[in-house]
């Protein structure tokens, strides 16, 4: 965790290392200081209407060609929102709990941790009214806003589980 420095734009840093009684590396390491990405965990591509509200979290982490997350150096509140939603107010909102809780429209990762269940808990999206398709984005602060794909809301159906019999 690294914190109070600038950003590289994709230019490499060479970083050494000196000790009295010892010798150079021979090999220095190559830096680089890309800004995180957050990432939206857990929506799911598809839903019901009237189904139990969807759980996710919010991670940040490296950006692409990094490996592994990020730790927050400070707590960062996160805004989340149901958006593009077709119809309008398919999605009543985002909820702090499975059932019950409250509507929320931040999260916060907290200094330490790489994602949100830690200063939050899991987040959960409403129940959707009607067939239809949304999307949830998460934004904070000096990051790009990243907007989960295209979810599909389909009506529920009855469908026969033969399609012939006898009777008699």
């Amino acid at each position: 965790q690294v914190t109070g420095v600038d950003l590289t734009a994709g230019v490499p840093v060479t970083i050494d290392a000196s000790a009295q009684g010892h010798a150079a590396p021979s090999i220095k390491v190559q830096v680089q200081v890309a800004a995180p990405v957050l990432s939206l965990v857990g929506v799911d591509s598809s839903r019901s209407v009237g189904q139990a509200r969807d759980d996710f979290y919010v991670l940040v982490s490296k950006p692409a060609g990094g490996t592994g997350s990020q730790v927050a150096a400070a707590d960062m509140p996160i805004n989340t929102a149901v958006v593009d939603a077709t119809p309008a107010g398919l999605i009543d909102g985002i909820y702090s709990a499975a059932t019950g809780g409250v509507v929320v429209t931040q999260v916060v990762i907290p200094v330490g941790s790489s994602n949100s269940t830690v200063g939050s808990g899991w987040t959960y999206i409403g129940t959707p009214s009607a067939a239809g398709t949304y999307r949830v984005s998460a934004s904070a602060t000096g990051m790009a806003t990243v907007t989960s794909p295209v979810v599909t809301v389909s009506a529920p159906a009855l469908q026969f589980n033969r399609t012939t019999d006898v009777v008699g």
